[in-house]
């Protein structure tokens, strides 16, 4: 099992990857650059990283997901031809870069909210949006997968039936799908209205969903709420969380639960 958590970071990757793993895991998700800014990060302090952290991966069989900052929106409205959008897009494709250079396996994006336009647009301009960045990532041949996280439901945020959200991803080429993967929060499949094993059953391909997010839920099913909580103290039954994790035995779990002993919650899924 790859198992992990997103984490506070150490003095350095190595580090905090190091924090990990004395806890149990081989997985760390991370930011690299300010989570609620627009400001793109200066990726050289991570290049200058990237032998350490990549060698370290190699000998402790360990896996990296970076997460996109919270700030962008993938649906956002074109204006008069242009895309308001085209910080965010330099934002991701610069955070890619970060990605491939540390050798991440995945880079995790949040679906669009709908704004000023109609839902349909706004799915046209998310859809718009990432066949751009596939773009960018086929021509600088980077290897970090794109992941889209499945959504609370909190909002105005597209793609809140699990079936819209798999006919999106499913709209897209198969020859786009080798770079485009999927990341499930199951603190917002909960969210949505569904049981995990529900989900577990609608995936027509396992080798789709890269990432895991493995979190409880403070709210009720249904709530449409993006409020994790530990795996033993929300309202999703501690057991199904494990089972959903075993079913996804080949992705990579990270748990974003505001524990601070999560080498139990790891142990518990091990």
């Amino acid at each position: 099992m790859i198992i992990g958590a997103h984490i506070p970071r150490e003095t350095t990757i190595v580090k905090t990857m190091e924090s990990i793993k004395k806890n149990g895991g081989n997985a760390l998700q991370l930011f690299v650059g300010n989570p609620r800014s627009s400001h793109i990060n200066d990726h050289d302090k991570y290049i200058s990283e990237s032998h350490l952290i990549k060698k370290y991966c190699k000998i402790n069989d360990f896996s990296l997901v970076v997460h996109s900052p919270y700030v962008i929106n993938l649906a956002k409205p074109f204006l008069n031809g242009r895309k308001v959008i085209e910080i965010e897009d330099t934002i991701i494709v610069h955070d890619l870069i970060t990605s491939h250079y540390i050798g991440a396996k995945g880079y995790v994006l949040h679906v669009g909210k709908s704004t000023k336009s109609s839902i349909e647009d706004s799915l046209n301009t998310m859809k718009t949006n990432i066949r751009s960045i596939i773009g960018e990532i086929i021509k600088r041949n980077i290897k970090t997968k794109l992941l889209l996280e499945t959504p609370a439901g909190q909002g105005t945020e597209l793609l809140t039936d699990i079936n819209d959200f798999i006919n999106f991803y499913y709209s897209f080429t198969e020859e786009e799908r080798t770079i485009f993967k999927i990341c499930i929060d199951t603190c917002h499949i909960w969210n949505l209205g569904y049981e995990l094993n529900e989900i577990s059953k609608v995936f027509k391909n396992k080798d789709d969903i890269v990432c895991i997010h493995l979190n409880n839920s403070v709210n009720i099913k249904s709530s449409h709420l993006d409020r994790h909580e530990c795996l033993f103290d929300g309202k999703i039954p501690p057991n199904d969380l494990r089972e959903f994790a075993k079913f996804f035995d080949k992705s990579i779990i990270i748990l974003e639960t505001p524990s601070k002993e999560y080498k139990k919650e790891i142990e518990f899924l091990k």
